[in-house]
């Protein structure tokens, strides 16, 4: 409902404002009123309170009186809902500090009860009936000074209510305005990111992922040691790599100059001792040759399990050799060694 301005005539004994009346109940109102002021079923049959005629429209805008089933307010609210409820006399205020409403020549009401502010109404003037069919209309009046009280309290309801509804909009305004703030700032953003993506995707070759090209002298500068470094692992790791090749031929020369020093030493051994002293220079040999393979440091695990592999394999190699080799001298040369032996006898 909007509010309208108050007149000058409120206080003044001609019209009807500050009259105490009577809304009537919904069966004896018309069906036109009821659709279009739509007002809630507990305000209807209820006194109300005059608050402003307008003659032109022939509407009225009221406030309810209730009597709260001849209970206190302090009783029934509590203290931040008390101030919405005027107390007419006799009956007194629920709060220290409010003011108390009186009615000229002292009249009172059939059932005292208070004013309630925390709404205005609107209706036809046609809805309304005296407050007592016996008296004249405006025969239950506030004092000018009680109905001035209401109207400041009014106001004051007014005034602080559309303070707050001005302060709910600006607000939205205000979010509203951030809000379309953000989302231009986020387009422009997302748009420089897909025009860095699409000059990006043209400068590579057809097939080149973006993780292939080169790095811009930026990129560059911030990554340096770690690109460094990084590469310097991988390259050093590589098994292929040339110190490791290298390594494994000396380990394979070192082993057969081994293999061949120890085969001279089972010669001259199968020459000065029996069998025992040969086979025990055998396999002391083959430690030998194993301890040396297995101390040499490699560069990664995979050169080490490579040579390890090569050890077995030429420990096994070694072993037959050995074997066929001195099963050939014991069947060759030693007839021939007791030969000459026998004959130098």
């Amino acid at each position: 409902m909007s509010r309208r301005p108050r007149r000058s005539s409120v206080l003044t004994p001609q019209g009807l404002e500050g009259c105490i009346l009577f809304l009537k109940k919904p069966g004896d109102i018309d069906d036109d009123h009821l659709e279009r002021y739509d007002l809630e079923t507990t305000v209807f049959w209820h006194p109300v309170l005059v608050l402003q005629n307008h003659n032109t429209s022939n509407e009225t805008t009221v406030c309810i009186l209730n009597t709260l089933n001849d209970c206190n307010a302090e009783d029934r609210f509590d203290s931040s809902s008390c101030h919405f409820y005027l107390a007419i006399w006799p009956k007194h205020p629920p709060l220290s500090g409010q003011p108390q409403l009186n009615l000229q020549g002292n009249v009172t009401l059939r059932r005292p009860g208070y004013i309630n502010i925390r709404r205005e109404y609107l209706v036809h003037q046609d809805m309304l009936q005296p407050y007592d069919w016996d008296e004249p209309t405006n025969y239950y009046r506030l004092t000018q000074k009680s109905f001035a009280v209401v109207v400041a309290k009014l106001d004051t309801i007014y005034y602080s209510s559309r303070l707050a509804k001005l302060d709910a909009k600006n607000l939205a305004r205000k979010v509203a305005t951030s809000r379309a703030t953000e989302s231009v700032v986020n387009a422009a953003r997302l748009n420089e990111d897909i025009v860095r993506l699409m000059a990006v995707k043209k400068a590579l070759p057809p097939g080149q992922s973006e993780s292939d090209r080169q790095p811009r002298k930026a990129e560059t500068q911030a990554s340096f040691a770690a690109v460094s470094s990084k590469a310097t692992r991988v390259r050093s790791g590589t098994p292929a790599s040339f110190s490791e090749i290298t390594r494994l031929v000396i380990l394979f020369l070192l082993g057969a100059a081994m293999g061949a020093a120890m085969e001279a030493a089972i010669i001259w051994a199968t020459r000065i001792a029996g069998p025992a002293w040969r086979a025990w220079l055998i396999r002391r040999s083959s430690e030998m040759i194993m301890q040396v393979w297995r101390t040499v440091p490699v560069m990664s695990w995979k050169v080490g399990e490579m040579i390890v592999i090569g050890l077995k394999m030429l420990e096994k190699t070694v072993a037959a050799w050995g074997r066929w080799f001195a099963a050939s001298f014991w069947s060759v040369m030693v007839p021939t060694f007791m030969d000459d032996w026998t004959t130098l006898d």
